[in-house]
């Protein structure tokens, strides 16, 4: 599991790359509304399946090994979450902001890509 650091990192590549393809789809730069929720979404998108030991690190509920079978019980379920999310996305769900809620998702799904291959036991800030 990689640090919080690497996690930002990921999300913030993601918002130069949806940065990217909105200037590159839409030959314009995006809105200043539209930048900071693209901004907004990939950080926090990012960091949603580490909740669970946030908490922890916060508010110091119980142990750390109690709360990483959680972590990875929240992961399990929100990897099926995601692919609904992003099949609604698509083709049921047309919200006018679709293509900056599906680069959440993708950064949700790098984010649990990264705690599976990027071995690490501890969060390091």
């Amino acid at each position: 599991m990689p640090g919080i650091l690497l996690h930002l990192i990921a999300g913030t590549s993601l918002f130069l790359i949806g940065e990217y393809y909105f200037r590159y789809k839409y030959q314009k730069l995006i809105e200043r509304c539209d930048h900071i929720l693209l901004f907004g979404t990939c950080m926090v998108f990012s960091l949603i399946p580490d909740i669970t030991l946030g908490l922890y690190y916060v508010f110091h509920i119980s142990t750390f090994e109690t709360l990483v079978v959680y972590h990875y019980l929240f992961q399990i379920i929100l990897i099926p979450a995601v692919f609904i999310g992003i099949f609604l996305l698509k083709f049921v769900i047309h919200p006018k902001k679709t293509l900056i809620w599906m680069f959440g998702m993708f950064c949700i799904l790098l984010h649990i890509v990264m705690d599976f291959f990027i071995p690490e036991y501890g969060v390091w800030i």
